[in-house]
């Protein structure tokens, strides 16, 4: 049954897939994110049923694990399609594979984790992608990164969701940081989300979102916040097709623009107060509204400065410390450590 599968020509998974390069004027895969790719509703409902049709005719002659090894073009639409999946259709539950294969009409049972890991990595291979090497969920983690925010997350936590970037990009435009700080600090607040999208995934996506600003910003050369987004559009005509979301939502896009807008008007400085203290008022998803204040760290701290704040001047600090938070009965700590060759701490 396997020959017979495999015995198709230019098999219709091909087909389709050289049709949606050509139709954004490629030849071939040139290895950028699937949400690059910007199907739009009428190619997903297309490659939908597709998939549907053709697994309808196939499985009666072979399991879901064989088709994935032996059916040409089939893994890299599989992967397309659940990509574009998590992207329009999950809504915050369980993260797995039932759900896919159940719109697809799949036998759930029809392939072992071997050989669905197989499949997705030819897929993502087909396409010039790589698979995440760390994390949980490596191969599922990699299909929720290639989709990019899921749609309903930025109808459900418009609010919530553009108060987590601005905090963190305001953070993370005072200085140089990495992607994982910035990942960082996106976990410290994902408070602000809907507690079904609080996970490895989204905080990933959110910190690429803050990251491509940061990028944009200094490739534009932006300074200031009036005509940042203008400015961007005459240098880089393409910037929107960089984010992880949808180019064709408005509330998505004016939020883009905000942070533009926002990171113009910040300025790398140094900060004169070491650990200053900022508070607000919050609205609750209840729609009460709370004091909420934030205790920003630095990400290095001044060895003198850190003396005189808690030592003295004279006083010698040890090369490790634990900087402790106390409200009530409540207690935070994290580490200090010194830099080598250096007084500063990190």
């Amino acid at each position: 049954m396997a020959k017979k599968i495999k015995g198709e020509q230019v098999t219709p998974f091909q087909n389709w897939k050289s049709k949606l390069l050509r139709d954004r004027g490629l030849d071939a895969p040139d290895g950028r994110p699937l949400y690059d790719y910007r199907l739009e509703e009428v190619e997903f409902s297309s490659l939908e049923s597709l998939l549907k049709e053709r697994l309808s005719q196939y499985q009666p002659l072979a399991s879901l694990g064989m088709i994935g090894s032996h059916v040409a073009g089939f893994p890299a639409l599989f992967v397309l399609y659940a990509a574009e999946w998590w992207r329009q259709r999950y809504d915050g539950s369980g993260w797995s594979w039932e759900p896919i294969l159940r719109d697809l009409g799949a036998d759930i049972d029809g392939w072992n984790q071997a050989q669905r890991s197989e499949c997705v990595t030819r897929g993502l291979q087909d396409w010039r992608l790589l698979l995440r090497q760390t994390g949980g969920l490596r191969y599922l983690g990699t299909i929720a990164l290639q989709g990019g925010l899921p749609m309903r997350l930025l109808a459900e936590a418009k609010g919530g969701l553009g108060r987590l970037l601005r905090s963190v990009l305001k953070e993370a435009a005072r200085s140089v940081v990495t992607i994982n700080d910035i990942q960082g600090w996106v976990q410290s607040l994902d408070h602000y989300l809907p507690r079904t999208y609080r996970q490895t995934e989204i905080h990933v996506l959110l910190a690429e979102v803050v990251a491509t600003v940061l990028r944009l910003k200094e490739e534009a050369g932006l300074t200031q916040s009036a005509g940042a987004v203008a400015q961007i559009e005459k240098r880089i005509p393409s910037w929107r097709e960089r984010f992880p979301l949808p180019i064709g939502d408005a509330d998505a896009q004016g939020l883009i623009e905000q942070l533009i807008q926002d990171a113009a008007a910040v300025r790398i400085e140094r900060q004169a107060r070491q650990f200053p203290v900022e508070r607000f008022l919050e609205e609750d998803q209840e729609g009460f509204w709370h004091l909420r204040s934030s205790l920003t760290l630095p990400e290095i701290i001044v060895g003198t400065k850190l003396a005189e704040i808690f030592a003295g001047e004279n006083m010698v600090l040890p090369r490790l410390l634990d900087f402790s938070l106390v409200i009530a009965d409540r207690q935070q700590t994290t580490s200090l450590r010194r830099l080598a060759g250096h007084e500063n701490y990190r």
